[in-house]
């Protein structure tokens, strides 16, 4: 129809054990209760942390591009372990030490670096 326009925004209740879902279409709104298993309950700090212990990690920064939902990150991830290894099987690397969080995560970017290549970036 035309003006028919759905809007998501998720956010968490008192108790972070509900996130709510509003879609708006033209003047009528609906409120969706939806259970956080249905979404990602990974934050920037716990994989930031995961990937550090997985692949002995040098340097990662993780952000959350989905206000807070959980559900898009991008990721710089520094460490040894990508040595001689083209950026698919660091990237593979990267997606087994996450296995289980991948399950519930919408989107994943990253980007994998030796510390010698991150030391060149000039960081």
């Amino acid at each position: 129809k035309k003006g028919k326009h759905t809007y998501l925004s998720c956010f968490s209740q008192n108790d972070s054990s509900v996130s709510e879902i509003k879609t708006f279409h033209h003047f009528p709104l609906h409120s969706v209760q939806i259970h956080p298993a249905k979404m990602s309950a990974y934050t920037e700090e716990y994989l930031k942390q995961k990937l550090t212990e997985k692949l002995e990690a040098t340097h990662v920064e993780v952000i959350d591009e989905s206000d807070g939902c959980g559900g898009k990150f991008n990721a710089i991830i520094v460490s040894p372990q990508f040595q001689g290894k083209a950026l698919l099987q660091r990237h593979r690397l990267v997606n087994a030490a996450l296995a289980e969080e991948l399950k519930t995560i919408h989107a994943f970017s990253q980007k994998t670096y030796t510390p010698e290549q991150w030391a060149a970036e000039g960081n």
